[in-house]
C-alpha cells in the first residue's frame, strides 16, 4: 500500500487519485466543519466552488441551509458560517446544507476522481483511517493549504493521519518523502498540538476575526467517530455507513 500526502490542493492531478482513497484535509476549518456538522445530526452536505453555485443548487434543494465563508468571514446573507462550533450549538438534526469556503470545497470537487473520497482531521482520525484501511486501495492524502501555499495545521493532521495508520495497519505500507515530512513534524509538535496551531498563519487570522476557540476545538483527537464520505456522482458528502 502507497502513502502519498500531497501539500496543496492545486498539486493534486487526476492520476494522483484514480483507483485510490483520499482522504481531504482542512483543518481550519472545512473539514473540522463537515465532521461536525454531520456528527450533530446534518443528513447530508452538498459542497459547492462558488456562491453562483450553491445559489444554483439552492432553486432545486430549497429546503438547505446556505453555509459557508470566504477568508474566514460568513457569506452575507447565509445562515450558517464555516465555524464547527457553530454547529454543536444549534438544532440541525436532519437538516440539509450546501456549503461552499475559500478553499475547501473546491478541494473536495477536485478529488472527484478518487475512488473513495473521505473527509479527515484531528477530530475523526482513527474513524478515517479506519474506513480507509478496510478497502485495502493505496491512500493520498491531500492537505488543502491556504491560499495556494502549504498551511502547517493539514500538514500536522496529515502526519497525525499517518501515525494513526502506522498503529493500525497490519498491511505493508510505504509512505512518499513529504508524508515522512509531516510525520516527523506531527510527532515533533505531538505534546503541544493546540499550541502550535495557534501560531500557524490560519489560526493568526481566525483569532484576529473572533474565531479563537475554533482552533482548540478542531485540534482535539478523535472527538468524534462520524468518517464524512463524498460521492461525487451525486455531488454530496454523507457519513460513511461501509
Amino acid at each position: 500500500m502507497l502513502v502519498d500526502v500531497i501539500p496543496i490542493v492545486d498539486e493534486v492531478k487526476n492520476e494522483n487519485l484514480y483507483k485510490k482513497t483520499v482522504i481531504i484535509v482542512d483543518i481550519l476549518r472545512t473539514s473540522s466543519t463537515i465532521i461536525t456538522a454531520l456528527a450533530n445530526g446534518i443528513e447530508w452536505i452538498i459542497p459547492a466552488e462558488t456562491i453562483g453555485q450553491v445559489k444554483t443548487i439552492k432553486n432545486i434543494e430549497t429546503s438547505a441551509l446556505l453555509a459557508g465563508d470566504r477568508f474566514s468571514k460568513k457569506i452575507q446573507e447565509f445562515d450558517l458560517g464555516n465555524s464547527p462550533l457553530e454547529y454543536t450549538s444549534l438544532p440541525l438534526k436532519n437538516k440539509k446544507i450546501i456549503l461552499t469556503t475559500t478553499n475547501g470545497t473546491r478541494a473536495i470537487q477536485k478529488a472527484g476522481k478518487g475512488e473513495y473520497i473521505f473527509i479527515g482531521g484531528f477530530l475523526n482520525g482513527a474513524s478515517c483511517i479506519q474506513k480507509a484501511l478496510k478497502l485495502k486501495r493505496d491512500i493520498v492524502i491531500l492537505c488543502v493549504g491556504n491560499r495556494n501555499e502549504f498551511a502547517l495545521e493539514d500538514g500536522l493532521a496529515a502526519g497525525f493521519l499517518i501515525d494513526t495508520l502506522m498503529k493500525n495497519s497490519d498491511q505493508a505500507y510505504e509512505i512518499n518523502d513529504f508524508g515522512k515530512a509531516v510525520y516527523g513534524m506531527y510527532k515533533y509538535y505531538e505534546d503541544k498540538l493546540t499550541d502550535i496551531l495557534k501560531t500557524t498563519e490560519t489560526a493568526k487570522r481566525l483569532t484576529q476575526l473572533g474565531f479563537g476557540d475554533d482552533i482548540h476545538f478542531s485540534s482535539q483527537i478523535n472527538y468524534y467517530s462520524v468518517c464524512p464520505k463524498y460521492d461525487p456522482s451525486k455531488n454530496m458528502i454523507k457519513p460513511s455507513s461501509d
